[in-house]
């Protein structure tokens, strides 16, 4: 089943926000990542930097401890001095033993690389005890600082650890500190693994507001769909209020009062039509009825004058059930349907229909099962009609020497009446088309019956006007079962209706 409007707003909204958290969040710790490298190379190169500008002198990584603290460790980092033979002049004892001292570059005095990179102190006197100059002349309190070169940084893996080297040379020495990278790594994976318990929660939030936002911005759409629902036949003059209602579906509600105002008027004007049409043809009948039914009178007795004068009659009277018929469907579809209602024994009608049905085929079998209680407030005509119509069809479209079972029984407030025939079925694909109007089957399955297509849906029609329904129930090659509900009243214990007539026989 494909899913809601909303759900799927909601399952947008929250996909999106995923994937921008998720991209954000990598970038995020990207850049966490290499903001610490950063720090971390910084660190080292004026930690390297200080320690190499010195020149070269036998207590030198004496004060190489100093910088990288005991053992050469300082804040994790190993370090390795080569002086300008390649020879090891300190090594860490947590130096990477993969990393081999033979590829980093050996010092050379004439390195094109080598810049001046410290600041001298001036001193405002004349140079003192234990201060010297430098090759230029300038005072300088403390160490003689020699030129180096700027930082290099790389990457490499040793010792199954990853390890950031920053190496600087002096015209005397190269000095490499190396740090492993795991704690920086590993503190990136704690910032990224609290990221991602947050972002079920995060999406929580996101699909909550989606929804709040999403039943907010719908609300139009749900008056609309509440008017749509509430549009019939007798309720054309519905219109969704302007007021209240988002500018973004202002013209949606416009466009739908617009189709509801074209609606109202075809329909009107067609209920219109068939309502003066049904009139008009009243009188008209009514006088060829009575001419036809004078010339009649006057034929010969048995004279082709009068058979014909006799099938004239019997097509006026069939044009006059037709207008009666279109008559009160014109009134149920504009809503004025009139309704003279008074309690009325249902189990009376259904015997009566059926009396009344059993005369077009003798030769069926009838069984009858009313509940003898039963009563509902109708209009007596009205629901007499509905019944006829819907026992009739029941003998019309029978199979010869078929039968025919009505059952009335009452239950919950509601009365069913099922008519059930042993006609030879409706196909499945003319369920839908049962109830309009005009709508006839295939004409093999009656046998060159009578009507117009009309009884189903007028009966239908009336039972809705009473507040109940028609419908079919199942209709198979040997057997076809229409129902009739209705709302019912209390039964009249004082006065108990005669008992419906056994017709089985007739």
């Amino acid at each position: 089943m494909k899913p809601s409007f909303r759900t799927r707003i909601i399952s947008l909204s929250v996909a999106v926000s995923g994937v921008v958290l998720i991209i954000f969040g990598v970038s995020a710790l990207g850049l966490a990542y290499r903001d610490g490298l950063r720090k971390l190379d910084l660190d080292m190169a004026v930690r390297v930097g200080r320690t190499v500008s010195v020149p070269h002198t036998r207590n030198q990584w004496q004060r190489v401890r100093v910088w990288f603290g005991p053992s050469f460790r300082g804040r994790g980092y190993a370090i390795m001095a080569l002086d300008a033979e390649g020879r090891i002049l300190a090594l860490s004892s947590e130096w990477p033993t993969e990393i081999a001292a033979d590829s980093f570059p050996l010092p050379t005095p004439d390195n094109p690389r080598l810049v001046r990179l410290g600041t001298p102190q001036e001193s405002d006197t004349a140079p003192a005890q234990g201060q010297d100059r430098d090759r230029n002349g300038d005072r300088h309190s403390g160490w003689r600082f020699s030129p180096i070169t700027p930082p290099d940084y790389s990457t490499r893996h040793a010792n199954k650890s990853t390890w950031r080297l920053c190496s600087m040379q002096s015209p005397e020495v190269t000095l490499v500190a190396a740090a492993d990278l795991s704690p920086l790594r590993a503190e990136v994976i704690r910032a990224g693994t609290s990221l991602l318990a947050a972002l079920p929660v995060a999406l929580l939030l996101i699909g909550g507001g989606s929804w709040l936002i999403s039943r907010r911005v719908l609300r139009s759409v749900e008056k609309l769909a509440h008017v749509a629902e509430s549009v019939t036949a007798s309720s054309l003059d519905r219109r969704v209020p302007i007021e209240g209602i988002e500018k973004e579906f202002g013209r949606l509600v416009t466009v739908l009062n617009s189709m509801l105002d074209r609606l109202e008027g075809s329909f009107g004007q067609a209920v219109r039509f068939s309502a003066d049409a049904a009139h008009e043809l009243r009188t008209p009948l009514m006088i060829l009825q009575g001419l036809i039914e004078q010339a009649l009178h006057d034929a010969p007795e048995d004279s082709e004058q009068q058979r014909m004068c006799g099938r004239l009659l019997e097509e006026v009277h069939r044009l006059k059930a037709v207008t009666q018929k279109l008559l009160l469907l014109s009134q149920a579809d504009s809503g004025q349907l009139r309704l003279s209602r008074e309690p009325v024994r249902v189990p009376e009608i259904v015997a009566e229909a059926v009396e009344d049905a059993s005369t077009l085929d003798p030769s069926l079998a009838v069984g009858l099962s009313l509940d003898a209680g039963v009563q509902t407030m109708a209009d007596y005509d009205l629901l007499q009609q509905a019944v006829a119509n819907l026992v009739g069809n029941a003998f019309k479209y029978n199979r010869e020497n078929g039968s025919v079972h009505v059952t009335l029984t009452a239950d919950n407030g509601t009365a069913r009446l099922l008519v059930v025939n042993t006609g030879p079925g409706i196909p499945q694909e003319q369920h839908d088309r049962l109830f309009r109007r005009f709508y006839r089957g295939d004409p093999s399955h009656g046998r060159g019956v009578d009507g117009v297509g009309l009884g189903l849906s007028l009966a239908r029609e009336i039972v809705r006007a009473h507040g109940g329904e028609v419908s079919l129930v199942e209709s198979r090659s040997d057997r076809t079962v229409f129902s009739l509900s209705l709302p019912v009243i209390g039964p009249d214990s004082a006065d108990t209706p005669p008992p419906a007539p056994d017709l089985s026989d007739a």
